[in-house]
């Protein structure tokens, strides 16, 4: 098993490499770059990955779906501005005000 900071220096490396990927137009590459950095838990690759699914950008096809699982893992780890865009995509007023709450005690405003 990796140190600690050993893993959190490849999942970095990972991130950096997926958005390399998707500057230079390689949208598969970066999609799973940012893919796997997501899944070892990097908030900043967590919103990064929701957005473009709530975008459909990076050749991804526009899905709410997996934007709110990715904005939430990312809100629940911290990211105020994910917290805001699920209080946008929700669907209920009590999921919404739920993640309003969240993103204000973040410090973000609309």
């Amino acid at each position: 098993d990796l140190h600690p900071r050993v893993r959190a220096s490849r999942t970095m490396a990972t991130f950096a490499g997926a958005l390399q990927n998707a500057k230079q137009g390689n949208h598969g590459d970066a999609v799973a770059a940012m893919t796997s950095a997501a899944t070892q838990g990097l908030v900043l690759a967590q919103y990064q990955l929701a957005t473009w699914h709530h975008q459909g950008s990076m050749g991804l096809d526009e899905d709410l779906a997996e934007a709110k699982r990715w904005y939430s893992e990312a809100a629940d780890r911290g990211h105020g501005v994910a917290a805001y865009n699920l209080s946008c995509l929700a669907e209920t007023d009590k999921a919404r005000s739920r993640w309003l709450s969240t993103a204000a005690d973040m410090r973000v405003s609309e």
